[in-house]
């Protein structure tokens, strides 16, 4: 799986775009305990992602779901599991 495979990326951004920017991001920024790069898991890639759109739509969770294409209870059940919830 590629970031390709995420589909509509918020503001029109590129997918060279959005990887240059998340390889960019400071791991205590994001809260990982490790890397996102090439070798990132798809849990780690998908929590990085949510919090990309969720800052990119100014903390606006409807607006993050329907931009990730989700339910908005689907979201907050992922907030909750990557301890993103504020």
């Amino acid at each position: 799986m590629t970031i390709d495979d995420f589909g509509h990326l918020p503001g029109g951004t590129d997918t060279e775009t959005f990887t240059r920017e998340m390889n960019s991001w400071p791991v205590d920024v994001i809260g990982l305990n490790c890397s996102v790069g090439p070798k990132a898991t798809l849990e780690t890639i998908e929590r990085a992602y949510i919090m990309w759109v969720l800052e990119n739509e100014g903390g606006s969770k409807q607006r993050t779901a329907e931009v990730l294409g989700i339910d908005a209870s689907t979201l907050y059940r992922k907030l909750s599991r990557y301890g993103l919830e504020k």
